[in-house]
């Protein structure tokens, strides 16, 4: 029972970590730059979310991870955690320069640990509120729920809804192939930055209309100048996305990717008989899979 808890309590840390590039992903509208390719600017299209008052979108995420954890003096043990979630995405409002604000909350999740269900696992009932700009950045974002209201920062490791915002458009319109791409501080460790690279791989025609097939590329350096272990956590993420985009609608469709991670970090565990040594280095070393699907709309009687 206490390995189990262990596990669930790890599975919630590692996977704000995984996600924690996607969610700053979704903030670096400051830092996004289009680059031009030569005879397409005419031929390009725009690409920008769309949200009416009252419009609600809902996602299916599942978020599977598998690797190993290492504690120094101790045995590897293998790591076999899957998440799934039922997101809202619901328009309060409209607001100038083409903002919206969104109301964002967990309808419904549960975690499974080598392919077992965790009965008890309570999602958060908590509503996150942003302010969405065109291309998918956030400017601004809150957390409140009927017992409490305050102020959560934008860059939050813990908000699993945040992995439907890696989709960051570009200002400009485009054609396929064109690339951008944006980078900024880590929060954890400002001297290093998140890169992201996009490239609009195709338009297709679908039944809803025209969608385009996003490519991405993501590095996350983590501590990366850290040369000892006991400063603090280093490591390092790499993953690939492919993002399917509703143009007709202004909505994600779908995406699907992995990130490989590896961190390590200083833990403090129980001396061992005859030791006065109390510092370690836990040492975890995951490759996460997810998939995100926009779910059909429900009716209103729902």
């Amino acid at each position: 029972m206490g390995k189990e808890k262990y596990n669930r309590v790890a599975m919630k840390h590692l996977w704000f970590l995984t996600i924690a590039a996607y969610i700053l992903g979704a903030l670096a509208a400051e830092t996004i730059k289009a680059e031009e390719q030569t005879n397409t600017p005419q031929q390009g299209i725009k690409l920008a979310y769309s949200f009416s008052p009252g419009k609600i979108n809902r996602y299916k995420i599942v978020q599977k991870m598998t690797g190993t954890r290492t504690i120094t003096g101790s045995a590897t043990s293998d790591l076999d955690m899957q998440l799934t979630s039922i997101i809202r995405m619901r328009c309060i409002k409209t607001l100038e320069n083409g903002k919206v604000e969104i109301a964002i909350d967990t309808e419904d999740e549960y975690m499974k640990i080598s392919g077992k269900a965790i009965y008890g696992y309570k999602p958060s009932k908590d509503v996150r509120t942003i302010q969405l700009n065109p291309n998918g950045s956030i400017s601004g974002s809150s957390i409140s729920n009927q017992k409490e209201s305050k102020r959560r920062h934008a860059l939050d490791f813990g908000a699993v809804e945040s992995i439907l915002l890696l989709a960051i458009l570009p200002d400009k319109p485009i054609a396929p192939g064109d690339v951008w791409s944006a980078e900024m501080p880590l929060p954890i460790d400002t001297k290093s930055k998140l890169k992201l690279d996009f490239q609009l791989e195709e338009i297709k025609t679908s039944s809803d209309g025209q969608v385009a097939i996003i490519k991405q590329k993501l590095t996350t350096p983590i501590n990366e100048t850290n040369q000892s272990q006991e400063e603090g956590t280093r490591g390092s993420q790499a993953g690939e996305s492919t993002l399917t985009f509703d143009i007709s609608n202004g909505r994600l469709i779908s995406a699907n990717g992995s990130i490989h991670t590896k961190i390590e970090t200083p833990i403090s565990v129980p001396p061992v008989p005859g030791s006065t040594h109390s510092r370690s280095i836990q040492i975890v070393d995951v490759t996460s899979k997810y998939t995100i699907e926009l779910l059909p709309e429900q009716n209103k009687a729902q």
